[in-house]
């Protein structure tokens, strides 16, 4: 079709730019048209699976060798080419197409395709896109050739041998494309606690049937877009796009829920949100194992946890440290430090310190510790020593290691005037400034065999006359409020 080129010089100029336009147009068209013969004659002849599909993945057309997969080319033209794959593949298949229609082609690709009939097949792909003449891309071409099983082992493997989710190596593959369009992304990463010793104790095949029911509970939690790897011998991630903090503390609390739900081995979980693009998730992923190593302190059957247990024991016995002090020092901490807007690490660190700021106390001498009496300069000596001496401890174990600072710094005083090292005002560190407040509320409103308790009102009234000299005035003001809001004697 041609515009006649006549009439005035405007119009015949206008009509020949019009001819132009629609010469090129009909090139593209016959550009593509060939384009789709060659196509056709390949993919005649290809022993390898060859598709034509629609950017959003819809077949247009497939040769013969669709057939390995169990079905015929002509019942697949119209269907998403998603149905070939495996369950938890689909969502990488998608983020595929989506690079090819963005950059114009993609580099090799490994995803698990499924036979008619159920079984896995891997394949390998790669995909180019072909432009219209408005520079969209019409279509996509994508070739597959199956991978011999010997080729995908090690770290090329995308899959984990027992639980099919997917291989660490595959995790941290996707971690480094680190894609910004699906913010807020968050990663939980999970521990099995007591995992090795139902291996000890059961053998093998006892610790595999608890890792496979994992694996079940976090498959029933996720979305298709979702990923699951295992990380570790006994350990999984979870990658959650476009999952704000808040669902992610949900999803956990679910997870943990059908995890345990009565069985021998416990879950300890980490949480951690992206939220700009700043952000790299390799280190949302670290502050997640971070928090996730923390949380297994307090864990039941972690080792960590064990070792925590003799520790408030050996306190409970030597240096009078009851759980209900400890319990309230918690309480009292948490609900502060959230009024702060701490992060889930921080709060973590301030539980350990209700529980081991006092830990320096089992090297001081019971009868000191019950003396009702002045005490002599040596006696008070070895008190103002129980910091440096908790310090030392908690250096020596790594489950403590986190707070030996604060342990050491908590009798600290805003003015400098304090032990052991008269550090003042913000050069102490913000934790041993919030535990100092709390604690020294909880000894006078319950009392010591040196002090009578006094109400909870006095109490207060006594840290706000105390404010900017032995304690942080910021941190006054918030623990009042915090305690108006949760004392009822207040």
């Amino acid at each position: 079709m041609r515009v006649a080129e006549t009439g005035d010089w405007e119009s015949a100029n206008l009509a020949q730019k019009i001819n132009e336009l629609l010469a090129a147009q009909d090139q593209s068209k016959r550009q593509l048209q060939a384009s789709r013969m060659l196509l056709q004659l390949i993919c005649g002849q290809s022993n390898e699976m060859v598709w034509l599909v629609e950017p959003d993945g819809t077949f247009r057309q497939l040769n013969s060798a669709c057939r390995e997969l169990g079905y015929e080319p002509e019942s697949l033209k119209g269907e998403s080419c998603f149905v070939l794959l495996h369950p938890q593949d689909r969502a990488q298949m998608k983020r595929y197409l989506q690079l090819i229609v963005k950059t114009g082609s993609a580099e090799r690709a490994k995803f698990r395709f499924q036979h008619r009939r159920g079984q896995d097949l891997w394949m390998e792909t790669i995909g180019k896109a072909s432009r219209a003449e408005d520079g969209m891309t019409a279509e996509i071409v994508i070739i597959c050739r199956a991978v011999a099983q010997g080729t995908i082992k090690g770290e090329l493997d995308n899959q984990d041998e027992l639980t099919k989710l997917y291989s660490r190596g595959f995790f941290e593959r996707q971690l480094a494309l680190d894609s910004n369009d699906k913010l807020p992304v968050s990663i939980i990463v999970c521990d099995v606690n007591g995992l090795k010793r139902i291996n000890r104790r059961f053998g093998y095949s006892r610790g595999d049937e608890s890792l496979l029911r994992i694996t079940e509970v976090l498959q029933a939690c996720c979305r298709e877009e979702d990923l699951i790897a295992r990380w570790g011998e006994d350990e999984f991630v979870l990658a959650l796009p476009q999952t704000s903090y808040a669902e992610a503390e949900i999803l956990a609390d679910w997870i943990k829920d059908n995890a345990e739900n009565g069985k021998e081995e416990t879950i300890a979980l980490g949480i951690a949100t992206k939220t700009a693009q700043t952000q790299h998730l390799r280190q949302i992923m670290a502050e997640a194992e971070a928090i996730m190593e923390q949380n297994k302190l307090f864990e039941s059957g972690s080792r960590h946890n064990l070792i925590l247990k003799v520790l408030q024991n050996l306190l409970a016995e030597s240096a009078f440290e009851t759980q209900q002090h400890s319990q309230r020092l918690y309480e009292l901490s948490i609900s502060m430090g959230r009024a702060m807007g701490l992060s889930r690490v921080q709060l973590t660190k301030l539980r350990l310190l209700a529980l081991f700021h006092d830990l320096g106390k089992i090297s001081v001498p019971a009868k000191i510790l019950r003396e009702t009496g002045a005490l002599t300069s040596k006696e008070i000596e070895a008190i103002k020593n129980h910091p440096s001496v908790g310090y030392r401890i908690a250096r020596s174990i790594p489950e403590l290691s986190s707070v030996a600072e604060e342990i050491l710094s908590h009798h600290e005083r805003w003015d400098g005037e304090g032990y052991p090292r008269g550090l003042k005002g913000t050069q102490i560190p913000p934790l041993a400034r919030l535990i100092a407040v709390v604690d020294a509320f909880d000894v006078m409103t319950q009392g010591r065999i040196y002090c009578p308790a006094v109400s909870g009102q006095e109490a207060l009234l006594e840290l706000e006359k105390c404010a900017g000299t032995q304690f942080d005035p910021e941190l006054v003001k918030v623990f009042v409020s915090t305690v108006k809001n949760v004392a009822s004697d207040c």
